[in-house]
């Protein structure tokens, strides 16, 4: 299963404190083995600079803001580097109780903001592939 993260820093203390909760919860009510594996890789800043300027087309008014922001993306990026994270989810599954397993994890990790999707066999031999090229 892949998870797409909550950006847990722009919420809020009280809202922070609830996330924590929700995912010891989860963590607790499960009563079987699985695996969070990180994959991390650079992200590519290109397409979301041409998002921007095509923005820039129909809205001339924000041209001045928009070229701030993209200078301000290319510095960033280029000073700290940007890294894309994504999240996946690694259960064993067998015929006994494995849609039990798959919705206990969707639902526990869905109460914590996040959202969860299975993932496809094409996209899971990118994945391994992926971690292979590593090595």
């Amino acid at each position: 299963m892949q998870v797409e993260p909550i950006n847990f820093k722009l919420k809020s203390l009280s809202e922070q404190q609830s996330i924590l909760n929700s995912y010891k919860s989860f963590l607790k009510s499960c009563d079987f083995d699985f695996q969070i594996y990180v994959q991390t890789q650079k992200a590519d800043i290109d397409n979301h600079i041409r998002e921007v300027e095509k923005c820039v087309m129909y809205e001339e008014d924000i041209s001045d803001m928009a070229r701030d922001y993209i200078d301000f993306i290319k510095e960033l990026s280029k000073n700290r580097g940007s890294i894309s994270r994504k999240f996946f989810i690694i259960l064993k599954i067998n015929q006994e109780n494995s849609q039990n397993k798959i919705n206990k994890i969707k639902s526990g990790l869905m109460d914590c903001g996040n959202l969860v999707r299975i993932c496809e066999r094409e996209e899971l031999n990118k994945i391994i592939k992926n971690c292979y090229k590593r090595l």
